[in-house]
Order: structure tokens, then sequence, then C-alpha cells
């Protein structure tokens, strides 16, 4: 008997089973991010006794003032047991600081609900799986016995701040944006936390590079412009990669100054290499590494990779 292993709903993956396991595809274990979160915190409370944590919330910064240096003096903020405080800020990071949904004309009830997701399943070539319409045929059937209810859900649109433009000297030298407050993706893609560990492998190697025993605590003046700049190039193909993906849904309001249609030949590989990957379990392996970016996005694009996404593609 097969073993249900995960059910993962985003298009570009699939639900799999045991036996897949055996034939390349890797088992995921799915988390939640409460959990996660809580794990992180652990993890670094027990090896890192140095680092305190403190809970409260921030109400502002203070910078130095023109005669004493450029960069953020203090941090101030506030907590149950203290009230207001404030701290000498040696770095600050910002971690929560952007094409949106419009569903105005959203459905209402269950054959609404069912002739929409009729309408994206032809819109995404079928890619919708086939028991979201054997619920809403069901609750079709039934919607005397079942009153719909809706929960009204809004979310912040995506957005990047491209802080590695700014002009050398233009930012705070102790200030850093990472997670949300630089670049907010789509949460349904599953890489807000891969991206923040990017954002501190990066943070860390700058930290790392700046000289010791110079007499001074301070970091150099161009250490929040080399930090954007080492982090961009890192994260860039995370927000390519998404927004296609975003595009392809009608409902998407693409960035100002773009269409839907930007990029044609992304959404076509994109759709291929879905379609191609609910039937061959070895590029299903080699796809999933790409995306939990376990290998470079490039590695899409060998050679045996790309003649089985055509092959796929003209044989149906």
């Amino acid at each position: 008997m097969q073993r249900r292993i995960a059910g993962l709903m985003d298009p570009y993956q699939r639900a799999f089973e045991e036996d897949d396991i055996k034939n390349g595809a890797p088992l995921t274990l799915p988390l939640s991010r409460e959990a996660y979160e809580v794990l992180v915190r652990r993890c670094v409370k027990n090896s890192r006794p140095n680092i305190k944590f403190v809970t409260g919330t921030v109400t502002g910064v203070t910078a130095y003032t023109a005669h004493s240096g450029k960069g953020l003096h203090r941090v101030l903020f506030r907590t149950d047991v203290f009230g207001e405080t404030e701290e000498i800020a040696k770095l600050v990071v910002v971690i929560v600081g952007i094409g949106a949904h419009n569903w105005s004309a959203r459905p209402r009830s269950a054959s609404e609900f069912l002739a929409t997701y009729v309408d994206l399943a032809d819109y995404r070539n079928g890619r919708i799986s086939s028991w979201v319409f054997d619920i809403f045929k069901f609750f079709e059937e039934h919607e005397d016995q079942c009153e719909p209810f809706f929960l009204e859900y809004s979310h912040r649109s995506f957005s990047w701040v491209h802080y590695h433009k700014a002009e050398p000297g233009s930012l705070p030298n102790n200030f850093i944006a990472v997670g949300d407050a630089l670049m907010r993706l789509n949460p349904s893609g599953g890489q807000g936390c891969t991206k923040a560990m990017y954002d501190a492998v990066t943070l860390d190697a700058c930290l790392r590079s700046v000289p010791h025993g110079s007499g001074t605590d301070s970091l150099p003046k161009d250490f929040s412009h080399k930090f954007f700049q080492k982090q961009a190039p890192r994260i860039e193909h995370m927000w390519a990669a998404l927004k296609v993906r975003d595009y392809m849904d009608p409902t998407c309001v693409p960035v100002e100054g773009e269409s839907l249609n930007e990029t044609p030949w992304r959404k076509w590989f994109s759709l291929q290499v879905t379609n191609l990957c609910k039937k061959d379990n070895e590029a299903y392996h080699h796809f999933w590494h790409v995306q939990m970016l376990l290998v470079p996005p490039t590695d899409l694009l060998m050679p045996w990779f790309l003649l089985r996404v055509v092959k796929s593609w003209l044989l149906g």
C-alpha cells in the first residue's frame, strides 16, 4: 500500500507517493512558519549565549549629529517590563517592511467558485488538480444544505527595494535591510525563509570582512553599500522566477509599466517544466533542487534537461 508523504498544492510542485522516493524524488518535511521560527530562535539562543533576546516594539531610531559622523545612533523601543527605552546601535537590521491580486468580482457561491476555477484551469492548461473540481461540484450539489461563508483576506503587494542601486554614501553605513523589508515575495512560493538565509549568510560574510584591531568598533563607511551590492545578485533570480509565475495568473496586477505578457518565453518554459515534472521523476528531482536553491537556476539549462522539456512539449 502506498503512503501519502506530502500534498504540495503549488502548480510548480506535485503530490508524490512513497514509491516516488525510490525513483529519486526527495522526501520533503512540511513545517509551519510558526514552528520554523521557534526552531530557529532556539537554535540561535542555544548556540550563541552572547545574544540577548528582547521582546518589545521598535518605536524609532535616532541618527548621529552632523559633527559626530554618519549613521544610525540609537534604537528606541518599548517593552512591557521596562517601558520606553533605548540602545546604542552599532548595526541596525530592518526585517519587516509590489503586483497585487484583483478579486473585486470574487465568487460568492459554490457555482461561482466552480466557474472561476474552470476558467483558471483553462488559462493554466489544466494544471489545477481534478480533486479541486470534485470538491466544488459536491458543494454545488449540496449548496442548499451548507451555507457558504467567506473570510476577507488581502496581502500587501510584492516588492523589491533596490538599495543596491543607491549612490555610495547615501545610506547610513550601519543600516541593513533583509527579509520583507528588502524583498517581499509571494508566500505561495515558499522562498521567504530561504531568502532570509541568503541574507544572513551575506551579512555574516560582510561582518567577517571588517578589519579587526583598527582601534574602533564602528563599521566602515561603505559597509551598507557593500552589503547590498553583494546581496542583490544572490536573490535576483528569486524575484524573477516568482514574478514570472505570478504573471501567469490573470488576476495579477503587474508592476507599473509592465504587462502580464512580459517575457512570454519564460512563461512557456515554466509551463513545460511543470508538465515534464509531472511524469518524469528524474526531471522532478533535478527541478526540486533548483527550487530549494541547492543548485543554481542555470542548471535548468543543462542540455539533457532542455532536451526532455522539448520532447515532452512535442509529444504532449
